[in-house]
């Protein structure tokens, strides 16, 4: 029988840590739930915990299909095995399908709908599997899945307005990196001899770019594979290690253009969680653990996480925000009234939807900058490029025409 190592906390936020054989992670789960605790983080001796990193996943729109037609079939009766078996066989996206096909095995051996998931950490995302724990525990599953349905719908709404936004800028700069190599590589060979026979000194920015056109175009191959090795590298390090995620969420975080989008997106995901974790009965303490993976950006989850700290030291969920110094004193304003008229979660589910809104107008103001800044970039650098090669055609028509 496998051994794992496990840290795990109760409702009062206390942790203990230590080692237990078990058949599987699944049955670690049921017996440290027993005891009242719930597991944060487990590994089998052995056997590494990283998931693969290319491992597919499903959008968060397919999470959002899968909570709600739960929730009606749950709402109308219908047995939770046959409602998984019916989305398996009704789902979109394959993955989807083959993990449901699972969870529909392991429920019919008696495990628990939240402890089947487990089991498909890269299908179904960690919010998703901590609250349909809490929704089997107070019986309120079928509200839990309505709850998550438009959690993932707005998020995915808001993911999908930040990629279009920023995707025009992106194809300016591409534009660029294009018309630069195609006049790098075939425009200026055109006029190189026709430059080097004017005969006189050449203009410095003239032979700079001559030579940077040379040496891409004998080392064409050279260069393309320098390029895409430099991308991949970038891609791996920024996408798939943590100091990399970090490092270019301190960026957003620090850079004025997109600091204002950054902390708005991160405030509207904090009010938008933390009001169904709240408004699900999860205790501040746990809620906080929870929300430590949810706000979008590395470097505010890393400030957040010492709410948990304030708060067991008596701090109010309210002072412990505004102790972090990243969300808008609206916010922290928001969280205090909550608090003292007690209807924290509906409190927070409305300054949510009014920050849902400035995301948008962020969005708006951010494209609106980087359009033109781009423009400008690649006015300068197609201009130069040109002006190096007209400064001799130039000074040669002026030569002549004294």
């Amino acid at each position: 029988m496998p051994v794992f190592t496990y840290s795990a906390k109760n409702l009062r936020g206390e942790e203990i840590t230590g080692s237990m054989e078990a058949a599987d992670h699944g049955a670690l789960k049921r017996v440290l739930r027993t005891r009242g605790y719930y597991i944060t983080q487990y590994k089998e001796l052995g056997k590494t915990s990283m998931s693969l990193v290319l491992a597919p996943k499903v959008t968060l729109r397919d999470i959002s299909v899968f909570c709600r037609q739960f929730s009606v079939m749950l709402r109308s009766g219908v047995p939770m095995v046959q409602i998984v078996d019916t989305l398996a066989v009704q789902a979109e996206s394959k993955i989807m399908a083959r993990a449901l096909r699972d969870l529909s095995s392991q429920m019919q051996r008696g495990r628990l709908l939240s402890e089947a998931m487990d089991g498909h950490k890269r299908v179904f995302p960690d919010f998703l599997r901590e609250m349909v724990g809490v929704g089997e525990a107070v019986g309120a599953l079928a509200d839990v899945f309505d709850n998550l349905s438009e959690f993932y719908l707005r998020e995915f709404n808001m993911r999908r307005k930040i990629s279009q936004a920023l995707t025009y800028p992106a194809i300016l700069g591409i534009m660029t990196i294009g018309i630069v190599y195609i006049i790098m590589v075939y425009v200026i060979p055109v006029f190189a001899e026709v430059l080097s026979g004017m005969g006189g000194e050449l203009p410095g920015i003239t032979v700079v770019m001559l030579e940077i056109s040379r040496f891409m175009i004998n080392n064409l191959s050279f260069v393309l594979g320098g390029l895409l090795i430099i991308v991949l590298l970038l891609y791996y390090f920024i996408k798939m290690t943590d100091p990399g995620r970090l490092a270019v969420d301190i960026v957003k975080l620090r850079l004025p253009i997109f600091r204002a989008l950054t902390i708005k997106t991160a405030t509207s995901r904090f009010a938008r969680s933390m009001s169904i974790l709240l408004g699900s009965g999860v205790p501040v303490l746990r809620a906080v653990d929870v929300m430590s993976g949810l706000l979008g950006n590395r470097a505010v989850e890393r400030k957040f996480y010492g709410c948990k700290n304030d708060i067991r030291s008596g701090h109010t969920l309210g002072s412990a925000v505004r102790r972090i110094g990243i969300f808008p004193p609206m916010l922290t304003n928001m969280v205090v009234i909550g608090e003292e008229s007690g209807s924290l979660p509906d409190m927070l589910s409305r300054t949510s939807s009014f920050f849902d809104d400035e995301v948008a107008d962020a969005l708006t103001r951010l494209t609106t900058l980087i359009e033109p800044v781009l423009m400008i970039v690649m006015a300068v650098v197609v201009g130069t490029v040109i002006l190096a090669v007209m400064l001799p055609m130039l000074s040669v028509m002026t030569s002549v025409a004294a």
